[in-house]
């Protein structure tokens, strides 16, 4: 009898993975990753310059007047010098005669505060703000 018990009770081998001596080698290869992936991404520099964007499409109000904030926030509409009260009446009426938008364009050195003042300016007068990005010649 002693020996059908013996049986049932001797070791047999298992049928799963030991993964306690994983841990410090997936630990080790973490700390490596992300080790290199911060140090890239700190020397990564990129300088990217403006491209020519091609050809781009007229709209029908390409004539349209256009606004120029200078460095000091003076206004000038279709290069002439304005005031703002005096560009208000300017728009009031452009609008009546069916002008659906302007264009505002910024020097390289005009205060962010002085172009949004333009901006609400001109949306005051329900007229669409058109952004321009280059010289106007």
């Amino acid at each position: 009898m002693a020996r059908r018990l013996a049986g049932r009770f001797e070791a047999r081998p298992l049928a799963a993975i030991n993964l306690t001596p994983m841990v410090p080698v997936l630990l080790a290869l973490f700390a490596v990753v992300a080790a290199a992936l911060s140090s890239s991404r700190s020397s990564l520099t990129l300088d990217v310059s403006p491209r020519d964007p091609g050809p781009v499409e007229t709209r029908p109000e390409a004539a349209s007047p256009f606004i120029s904030v200078g460095k000091g926030g003076e206004l000038s509409l279709d290069q002439h010098s304005v005031d703002p009260a005096e560009l208000e009446a300017r728009l009031k009426v452009l609008r009546s005669t069916g002008l659906r938008g302007v264009a505002i364009r910024a020097e390289a050195d005009a205060a962010y505060g002085d172009y949004m003042s333009a901006v609400r300016l001109v949306r005051r007068q329900g007229l669409e703000v058109y952004l321009i990005n280059e010289d106007i010649r």
